[in-house]
């Protein structure tokens, strides 16, 4: 099976700031702000498209592309993950090209005040 991400949409709020996107989760008390190749991947996540497919779409290594479903995984605005994560040479060629674009984190996360 192809794995097809799928971003959380409900329970969720979100806000457009310039290029980045503000999503608010206010059952988990946190918020995230995508920087705009994380907006850009999290808006293709619509349960349709496969990896290739998103990456592709963006014209953006693979890599990269893996490392936004995977932090956007990590604070739970993508709802299906893959069965298992192959390890591969990515990590290297993620960090050098990312330090290249001045990439960094996709995601920046926050709790909320109650």
């Amino acid at each position: 099976m192809t794995y097809k991400p799928l971003a959380q949409l409900n329970g969720l709020r979100t806000e457009e700031l310039s290029d980045e996107l503000l999503v608010c989760d206010s059952d988990n008390e946190t918020a995230h702000c995508l920087n705009p190749f994380a907006t850009s991947v999290f808006k293709l996540c619509d349960g349709t498209r496969t990896i290739d497919e998103i990456t592709n779409e963006l014209q953006e290594d693979e890599s990269l592309v893996w490392q936004a479903i995977n932090e956007l995984s990590d604070v739970g605005i993508i709802t299906n993950q893959p069965e298992a994560l192959v390890e591969t040479d990515f990590d290297r060629r993620r960090i050098v090209k990312a330090a290249m674009v001045g990439v960094g984190a996709l995601v920046c996360s926050i709790s909320l005040p109650l």
